[in-house]
């Protein structure tokens, strides 16, 4: 549950009730169950919610239809208990149901049948209906609410909203109310005065209206929630607190605004229900990007009203604008966390920065400063969170939305920075290995050539092409990606053979079969064929196309005793397969060879 609902929940409702009010504007109250209820200060405050003007005693409303509506009051831990209400003009009477938990599409549903055993049933009904409610366990989210024991009149059954699923407009009464009142337009230029907390005002001639509307804006703010004064429904002697100088969000019925002197109430962002109109003495504005996003779904998606879209549109909008936070968590050496706004604004994205500075002051907006208090207690008391918020931020952080790590908790930044560190390592390492294997090929080939064609006279330079797929290699329980590949790399054989002749060939050559020991090569595509036979030599001899290069004396009596060292090496086993390609028949130089080198071991 939330920050600003009641902890201390022992029953599904509080109290139910009946209060009316005659000509002479007198409200009285009627408590059904329980009838020990006495709290005269919740009373008062029943009374003063459910008849909130004194239009309702007009004769122009009786022919109206029966309206449902929500209150809310807060106690003095800033805590709120809701009201929920059917209105019946017909006999100017409220049927209320009080309660912490905010489940209007259930508790609407339960008035409705409440109504309908009265009416239709005896007073013994009522009183064993609610009973049973009353008494019932608390059910958990998505579970089902089931009154049985009762007579067959009163028998009542309905699911237990779960919070942490989003909301949808086929089962939200309020965003849907909400969703029909204001256009898109409208819609977005509330949401960007909600997130700069301005001071609020609904407008309606209808109580179902204007309370929906108002508790329809608020749930754009998950996963955060408003933390000021929040009033959906305004008593007409409360009206001072409109003049209030800090940001709220409250909902006054048409005939009680109309008597207010609009000058006294300062800069509002104003929305007239009835009219259709919004006016605003701001300019708010979202960052571009969160714009654009907000704009095109509100616009052109089409499964709006069939699936919690609406709702995750605006979550995903808060995702991007606000997803970024865990950057501002740190860590002390005393391992101590902590959350630096100075560390999230500067690792922010440029774009979303601006906007964010505006928010995230000396003085913050209240409910993002509650979010991030929230965040940092369940990381103290290592509290994993996983919420639908969560997912998106990391939704987003898939698609490179986002420059960093926004889902993952502060303890694995330093062990994601060791594991790039380490990964980087193996890489480089695999490519030393690659280069090692591939001069090792080198030195065979050179050997083989000058062996079956020691009268060969060529001296001219030749470079040749190797191309090299690899696939990944497991080290330890990591699995690593060789990222890069060689196509068209260079050697001259001549400078290979200068370093060899200078002693440096036995060191490469040791070096190569300790990296060939661990290094499996799993598809090579070479130039070389290790199996040449005389026949196959004498005819590229012939063809004039041999790339073989002539070696002194020195140099064969040198390439023989490296050429008889690598074979005779007991830890590996060397298998090659040689292929002609068939798009080029008369270019009998090139080949594809495709060499599996295993250690001797694991044969």
């Amino acid at each position: 549950m939330g920050s600003r609902f009641r902890k201390d929940i022992a029953t599904i409702f509080d109290v139910c009730c009946v209060v009316s009010s005659d000509a002479s504007n007198s409200v009285q109250i009627k408590v059904l169950y329980p009838q020990e209820f006495n709290d005269e200060g919740i009373l008062k405050s029943i009374k003063q919610f459910c008849i909130p003007h004194n239009a309702l005693n007009n004769a122009s409303v009786e022919n109206e239809p029966v309206q449902l509506f929500t209150f809310a009051f807060t106690d003095a831990s800033s805590l709120h208990t809701f009201g929920y209400c059917r209105f019946t003009p017909r006999n100017n009477s409220v049927l209320c149901i009080l309660s912490g938990f905010l489940w209007t599409s259930f508790f609407y549903k339960f008035l409705n049948h409440i109504s309908t055993v009265t009416t239709k049933g005896a007073p013994v009904d009522v009183e064993s209906l609610l009973i049973n409610a009353y008494h019932m366990d608390i059910p958990s989210p998505g579970s089902t609410f089931s009154l049985t024991v009762c007579s067959n009149i009163g028998r009542f059954s309905d699911v237990i909203p779960n919070p942490s699923n989003l909301p949808t407009l086929q089962e939200d009464k309020s965003l849907l109310e909400f969703f029909n009142a204001v256009n898109e337009r409208q819609m977005v230029q509330l949401y960007s005065s909600l997130l700069k907390e301005r001071r609020i005002v609904f407008i309606s001639s209808k109580l179902s209206q204007l309370s929906s509307c108002v508790f329809g804006l608020a749930k754009l703010l998950n996963p955060f929630e408003w933390q000021n004064l929040f009033i959906p429904i305004l008593p007409q002697d409360l009206t001072d607190m409109l003049m209030a100088p800090m940001p709220y969000l409250i909902g006054v019925p048409k005939q009680t605004f109309l008597k207010i002197n609009k000058n006294e109430l300062g800069d509002i962002v104003l929305t007239d229900l009835d009219e259709k109109m919004l006016s605003s003495p701001y300019q708010d504005k979202l960052p571009q990007e969160a714009y654009n996003f907000l704009w095109s779904r509100l616009k052109l998606s089409n499964d709006l009203f069939l699936s919690d879209s609406f709702a995750k549109t605006f979550l995903r909008t808060n995702a991007i604008l606000f997803g970024n936070y865990n950057c501002g968590f740190t860590q002390d050496f005393d391992g101590i966390y902590t959350w630096d706004r100075e560390i999230f604004l500067e690792r922010e994205r440029p774009s979303i920065r601006p906007y964010l500075e505006t928010l995230i002051g000396k003085d913050g907006v209240q409910y993002f400063e509650r979010f991030v208090q929230e965040r940092l207690e369940a990381l103290k008391n290592g509290i994993a969170v996983n919420d639908k918020f969560e997912k998106e931020v990391q939704s987003l952080d898939v698609r490179g939305l986002s420059k960093g790590i926004w889902s993952r908790p502060p303890e694995l930044l330093q062990q994601t920075v060791s594991s790039i560190k380490e990964n980087a390592s193996d890489v480089i390492f695999a490519l030393k290995d690659q280069f090692q294997s591939m001069k090792m090929k080198d030195k065979s080939t050179t050997i083989s050539s000058s062996t079956k064609q020691p009268k060969t006279t060529t001296t001219n330079n030749h470079r040749r092409a190797i191309s090299l797929k690899r696939k990944p290699k497991l080290i330890g329980r990591k699995e690593i990606i060789n990222p890069l590949s060689i196509d068209a790399l260079e050697f001259d054989l001549n400078k290979e053979m200068t370093s060899k002749l200078n002693g440096g060939g036995r060191e490469e050559e040791r070096e190569g079969n300790k990296a060939l020991d661990v290094v499996s090569v799993h598809s090579v595509d070479d130039l070389i064929d290790l199996n040449d036979d005389k026949e196959e030599g004498e005819k590229r001899k012939e063809e004039g196309i041999n790339k073989a290069t002539l070696l002194s004396s020195n140099n064969l009596h040198l390439h023989s005793s490296l050429h008889s060292n690598i074979h005779s090496s007991p830890n590996l086993y060397i298998q090659a397969t040689t292929t002609t390609p068939n798009n080029s028949p008369n270019n009998s130089s090139s080949f594809s060879s495709n060499s599996q080198i295993i250690p001797n071991g694991n044969t």
